[in-house]
């Protein structure tokens, strides 16, 4: 996930994707959701505590949420003009429980 800069109106959910390819959710978070890429429409893996993560964000700066793929997120994470969230408690939770699966 990344917080854009306030030059920009949205805050950017990256993800996954759900079919082959460079950026392939190996492991799918249990509860995961399938939204759409909304910058090229690939279908993308979003886990409970990222969505829930990315809407306090929203709801804190008022900004909205834009869901992309990690290849289309590339182009912001190069441009060094965005700021990277840390992970919350939530998604680190998260984690945790996967591994020890």
């Amino acid at each position: 996930m990344e917080l854009e800069s306030k030059e920009t109106d949205y805050v950017i959910h990256a993800c996954g994707t759900v079919d082959a390819g460079t950026f392939q959710a190996e492991h799918v978070v249990s509860g995961s959701v399938v939204l759409r890429c909304q910058q090229c429409g690939t279908r993308v893996w979003a886990s409970p505590a990222s969505c829930a993560s990315v809407a306090a964000e929203c709801d804190r700066t008022g900004l909205q949420r834009k869901v992309i793929c990690f290849s289309c997120a590339l182009p912001y994470l190069r441009s060094g003009k965005n700021q990277t969230m840390p992970p919350t408690a939530g998604q680190l939770a998260e984690i945790r429980t996967e591994l020890s699966k």
